[in-house]
């Protein structure tokens, strides 16, 4: 993840700015995502789209970490107001247990090294580009089952 405020001369004044304006700025987004696509921020889960990133190993975040997002923050976000503190424990516990992102998203880039492989041979892909990292995740990976946002 890219953490902009890291940047700043002022972290924390940057954190602050961005706890402020981030609400606002989302909530302007989903406005203009509306108008456009005609398609709410829950639309987004029932898109084939979504569907295809996560069954495709191409959705980053962990089920867990995408209802958190849903049913905890979302709800929160609205401009000049500050996330309720009981939620913050709750992000920092995802955090600490390593339960944000996805665990099969390394299936993703084996897929591709395999194809790269094939395609330009053997261990070309690690020559070239290195052996990536594993992901590191307890999280349990995703269950269209039990994800009650979708279809």
């Amino acid at each position: 993840h890219i953490f902009p405020w890291n940047l700043s001369d002022n972290p924390q004044e940057a954190v602050i700015r961005t706890q402020k304006t981030g609400p606002g700025i989302f909530k302007q987004k989903e406005r203009l995502f509306n108008k456009y696509f005609e398609l709410s921020f829950l639309d987004i889960f029932k898109h084939p789209t979504f569907k295809w990133e996560v069954d495709n190993f191409l959705m980053g975040d962990s089920q867990e970490m995408i209802e958190f997002l849903i049913e905890k923050v979302y709800p929160t976000c609205i401009p000049l107001q500050d996330m309720p503190s009981e939620l913050i424990p709750m992000r920092s516990e995802l955090y600490k247990e390593k339960r944000e992102r996805n665990p099969e998203t390394d299936k993703y880039i084996q897929r591709y090294i395999q194809y790269y492989d094939e395609t330009f041979g053997e261990g070309r892909y690690a020559s070239k580009y290195g052996i990536p990292e594993k992901t590191t995740s307890n999280a349990k990976p995703w269950d269209w089952g039990t994800f009650k946002y979708g279809n």
